[in-house]
């Protein structure tokens, strides 16, 4: 069984221009999370924590030259758990990354990110993600990426980890209509159970903005391939997005 939560948050933004080359930004993220989204507060029947969370994170990106832009953040999360098991937690988060302009046409960008993420059964996890990225634009645009990730749970000794490529796809149709595709594989291992796993994912979606109106309908197909067989899994997801701008 999977727990359900309940999540409140809110953020605040602020962006300083200097010059041509940089820019700064400072910004502010609060969460409260309700483990089992009845608001009693402390450790639910599938032993997930509630907590509340906040997130500073000053970044900057300055242009050297006119072909390669640099960036880099530093941050700090405090969570504050309901139950005494695990008590406050006050962290340092960061980020760096590059792009490069290869041509007209062609993109290429490297990052690496250390932050805080809220699993779906597993509560608050420290994740570090290395991404290596080629795009190409004109009309249509595309990208493949190589990423690894790895994620160590707070309120467990569970590590997470992945390894994979993706490849993704941007067709405008007419002035308003665009088509978006796009395909994962990743390799999975799953500490300290040491089950080994391969993911395939494939989404399609069709979008389009109508003077203030923005939709957008995705489809989801992910398969997980388990050495494990009760482990084994597909699903199907579809997500109906609406947007109003003002």
């Amino acid at each position: 069984d999977l727990n359900d939560y309940l999540e409140h948050t809110g953020s605040l933004g602020l962006e300083r221009l200097f010059g041509r080359d940089s820019t700064l930004s400072l910004t502010y993220n609060y969460t409260e999370h309700d483990e089992d989204g009845n608001g009693s507060g402390g450790i639910d029947d599938l032993g997930g924590e509630d907590f509340t969370q906040h997130n500073v994170m000053l970044e900057l990106a300055h242009q050297v030259g006119h072909r390669l832009t640099l960036e880099a953040g530093l941050g700090w999360v405090a969570i504050d758990y309901d139950s005494s098991d695990y008590g406050s937690m006050n962290e340092i988060v960061w980020n760096l990354g590059a792009e490069y302009l290869l041509s007209d046409r062609v993109t290429s960008s490297l990052s690496y990110t250390r932050d805080y993420i809220t699993s779906v059964d597993q509560g608050v996890a420290l994740e570090d993600e290395a991404r290596v990225r080629l795009s190409y634009g004109k009309r249509l645009t595309a990208g493949l990426e190589l990423f690894a990730n790895r994620l160590k749970y707070k309120e467990a000794d569970i590590e997470d980890r992945i390894a994979g490529a993706l490849w993704d796809l941007h067709v405008p149709v007419g002035r308003r209509l665009y088509l978006d595709f796009g395909f994962e594989y990743g390799i999975l291992r799953f500490l300290p159970e040491k089950e080994d796993s391969q993911r395939y994912e494939a989404t399609a979606s069709v979008g389009g903005a109508w003077r203030h109106l923005n939709l957008d309908l995705e489809y989801r197909f992910r398969h997980e391939d388990s050495d494990l067989r009760e482990n084994t899994f597909h699903n199907n997801v579809a997500v109906l997005t609406l947007g109003w701008t003002f």
